[in-house]
């Protein structure tokens, strides 16, 4: 018996089935959809949940961080006018002590111990380069510094320190300035450790090496200004009495013990003077 026959005794005819077949696969292809559909929506709420949930947790890294920079930003802008005072406080107290149209006379020892505070407690905020050259503001003004029982230095090299100093002062202001986004100058503090260099070879004696130096960077015969114009306008030669400084110190093993931390200055310096400070040659 055939497959029309059955379908006829059961009065079935053809385009029944065809009907009855495509509702359903119509049925079962609707059931798939909404499964499809049921799926897609929790894959939906499961994407939502942990994206707002990585939101959540970006949204609160960033006020951590703006929160600690807000703190930075405001204990560095306390550091700022801090050492800015207390550099002030130094020239303020050279000028106090030259008498009118006399010589200059050094300030005492409690004066360099108290700018020593300042930058102990504020090197934290104000970056290495900055501590370093807070730290040539303070050799220097040990050259206008009275240390008893040694003689006190003379009138020609407190002028000279207070000279230093100033320019000193305002190049480590600048800086500040630059770091509060108040000044546009690219690296105030390059001419600062153009004067560390040029005071380093102009401040050690070794004559029988040629320390201090007898280059055209010999301090003596020039103002500040025109010593930092000289030194850009010849940092070969500059690198070469720094090298030969780091040389000498470390070719000697008695000179190395006592004078290794000079030693790191130097070429610190020529590391500095290389990188930055090659287009004044």
């Amino acid at each position: 018996m055939t497959v029309e026959n059955m379908l006829a005794i059961l009065g079935i005819n053809g385009a029944i089935l065809i009907a009855g077949f495509l509702a359903l696969r119509w049925l079962v292809q609707r059931a798939i959809e909404a499964k499809i559909d049921v799926l897609k929506a929790q894959e939906i709420e499961s994407l939502k949940a942990r994206l707002a949930q990585e939101l959540e947790s970006a949204r609160h890294e960033l006020q951590l961080e703006h929160s600690k920079l807000a703190i930075v930003y405001e204990n560095q802008k306390n550091s700022f006018t801090r050492v800015i005072k207390a550099m002030y406080e130094v020239l303020k107290a050279l000028e106090h002590k030259k008498e009118f149209e006399g010589p200059w006379r050094p300030i005492a020892e409690k004066e360099f111990e108290d700018f020593r505070r300042v930058i102990v407690e504020e090197s934290l905020f104000v970056g290495s380069r900055c501590e370093n050259a807070l730290y040539l503001f303070l050799s220097i003004m040990g050259d206008a510094t009275y240390w008893p029982p040694d003689p006190p230095p003379t009138d020609e090299s407190v002028r000279r320190a207070y000279d230093q100093l100033s320019f000193l002062s305002d190049r480590i202001s600048e800086f500040f300035r630059s770091r509060v986004g108040l000044s546009e100058e690219s690296s105030p503090l390059l001419d600062a450790e153009l004067l560390g260099a040029c005071w380093l070879i102009n401040h050690y004696c070794f004559a029988e090496s040629g320390f201090p130096t007898e280059s055209l960077l010999k301090i003596e015969d020039q103002s500040t200004l025109e010593l930092i114009a000289t030194a850009k306008k010849n940092v070969k030669v500059l690198r070469e009495e720094l090298t030969r400084f780091v040389r000498l110190i470390s070719s000697k093993p008695n000179l190395r013990r006592v004078f290794f931390e000079a030693q790191s200055k130097a070429e610190r310096y020529i590391s500095v003077i290389s990188v930055k400070g090659d287009g004044h040659k």
